[in-house]
């Protein structure tokens, strides 16, 4: 079985994060000849910048098994935080 806890975003498309909570116990069942846990750190997408401020929130998820992500396409722009109110200028911003 493959999985990842940090797709559960994907729930829309039928991801259901139930099945990967009630699998956690396989590796104590299944001999290890047969079953491992292996953690896949490397992002492809982000830099490391949106890597660690999305670690800062989803860290606080204690069920979460945890993982240090890591990027080669450098650390990138530094995150801006901007609140929009409700007119037309944050369109401009993206």
């Amino acid at each position: 079985m493959v999985g990842d806890e940090d797709q559960s975003i994907y729930r829309w498309r039928g991801a259901d994060l139930n099945f990967l909570k009630n699998c956690a116990a396989l590796p104590r069942m299944i001999p290890r000849k047969f079953a491992e846990n292996s953690a896949r750190t490397k992002n492809y997408r982000s830099t490391q910048n949106v890597l660690d401020a999305a670690r800062a929130v989803i860290d606080r998820n204690k069920y979460r098994t945890p993982k240090a992500l890591f990027s080669e396409r450098g650390v990138g722009d530094k995150i801006i935080l901007y609140e929009a109110s409700d007119d037309p200028r944050p369109r401009r911003l993206m």
